[in-house]
């Protein structure tokens, strides 16, 4: 199935990366009309996400073996945005929308390495859970995000 899709495996980070970039100036306004902070790490990390829901378990699986050898895979794009993130935590964190008053940089690693095994997961059981709830409420867990804004995820993206 892979190939029916792309010609290469290196084709798929391309397609992936342009994805993005063609994507950015809807995920800009979202960014900028967000409420708060939280809302726009959701937006940007339902930006991620709904890459992968594009593709389904099966070529994502192969994306995510092709990242592991590839010096610009999937988790480095996430790393891209590293600063964003870390920012958009530590202003949850002084608002106490984010409880977990751990370093915000270990947060945001937390939470990208906890988004990937839950892409792993969901790719080797072929798409067998909701994606989506499963990363964000990880997510919600990690960060021991403010009772008030709990699923709040949900209304905001839909």
């Amino acid at each position: 199935s892979f190939y029916s899709v792309f010609g290469s495996k290196d084709d798929v980070i391309v397609y992936m990366i342009r994805s993005l970039k063609d994507d950015a100036e809807t995920v800009l306004n979202r960014f900028i009309l967000a409420q708060n902070d939280l809302e726009r790490i959701w937006h940007l990390y339902h930006t991620y996400l709904n890459v992968a829901l594009e593709f389904g378990p099966d070529v994502m699986a192969s994306l995510l073996f092709v990242d592991v050898q590839n010096s610009m895979g999937f988790l480095d794009q996430f790393y891209l945005y590293n600063d964003w993130f870390c920012t958009l935590v530590k202003n949850c964190q002084q608002k106490g929308i984010i409880r977990n008053q751990n370093d915000h940089r270990m947060l945001v690693h937390a939470a990208v390495y906890s988004a990937f095994g839950i892409l792993l997961e969901w790719c080797r059981s072929k798409g067998g859970f909701d994606l989506r709830e499963q990363a964000f409420t990880a997510h919600e867990a990690i960060y021991n995000v403010h009772p008030d804004y709990r699923g709040a995820w949900k209304n905001i993206l839909g």
